[in-house]
């Protein structure tokens, strides 16, 4: 986005001769996953069926980890890897090939599927909006396809929040890390979604808003602490040369006065 932005602000000021963008070639830091299976010393292993769970409630599970269950066995695979479920007012799209989480409330609308599309239809006016077009969803804020909120937590992790009504006394947070953790890994991924944990939800490369399985693993606390130091200086440096980069850039526009910054 920042490097997007500043792309459509300076687009006049540095163009080169040959009408290329500078800004175009700058590529916001963040660690590749070849670069992880070269530092990280556990292997990312694929379940053996990714349309397939095998997960039960146990006695002492939370409410939030008795929603969690109730997800999981109502996966289903719609197209790609585009899969549904639901819990209680909430159904939900999970896009395993960017690890996005969508969803919408079926009290006002309900899915249609026709020809890889995705369609809601109000229940009141019968107004349908197409919300998934066999590549990319298209959520709107508040209404009919909705994402997930980054206000679960003080580190702004994306998550839903079902509130509290008459049925169910306390709200249920469940954040899309977890919710795909379970969708995907299954019964052992439900340890790791409450406080008391023996396992965590473990971002390889350390992008807590890259939800993909594939950036996903189930580790002990203490591998999640080991993981953190061997790949932070990695991502620092990217970082100190993704700054680097952009103060050549505009130190092209403004002058050598620029500076270095903080990423």
């Amino acid at each position: 986005m920042l490097v997007r932005e500043l792309s459509k602000w300076f687009e006049n000021k540095i163009k080169g001769g040959d009408g290329m963008n500078i800004l175009e070639t700058i590529k916001v830091p963040r660690i590749e996953d070849r670069e992880v299976r070269e530092h990280w010393r556990k292997d990312w292993t694929p379940v053996l069926d990714e349309e397939s769970i095998v997960i039960e409630s146990k006695d002492g599970f939370s409410e939030k980890q008795e929603a969690l269950v109730l997800l999981g066995k109502r996966k289903t695979r719609l197209m790609n890897r585009v899969y549904n479920t639901h819990f209680d007012e909430y159904e939900i799209f999970v896009n395993y090939a960017d690890g996005k989480v969508y969803y919408f409330d079926n009290r006002k609308y309900r899915k249609v599927i026709d020809d890889n599309k995705i369609y809601l239809v109000d229940h009141l006016t019968g107004e349908t909006k197409m919300v998934y077009d066999g590549e990319f969803f298209y959520p709107t804020k508040t209404v009919w396809l909705m994402e997930s909120s980054p206000r679960l937590s003080r580190t702004h992790r994306l998550g839903i929040e079902w509130r509290a009504n008459a049925f169910r006394g306390d709200p249920i947070y469940i954040k899309d890390h977890q919710l795909i953790a379970v969708l995907y890994f299954g019964q052992d991924a439900l340890d790791a979604v409450e406080e008391d944990h023996t396992l965590v939800i473990n971002h390889r490369n350390l992008n807590k808003h890259d939800n993909r399985p594939e950036n996903l693993e189930l580790c002990t606390v203490e591998e999640n602490k080991e993981h953190y130091w061997v790949m932070k200086p990695i991502l620092d440096e990217k970082k100190a040369e993704f700054s680097r980069l952009v103060v050549r850039v505009l130190q092209q526009i403004f002058g050598a006065g620029v500076q270095p910054i903080e990423v």
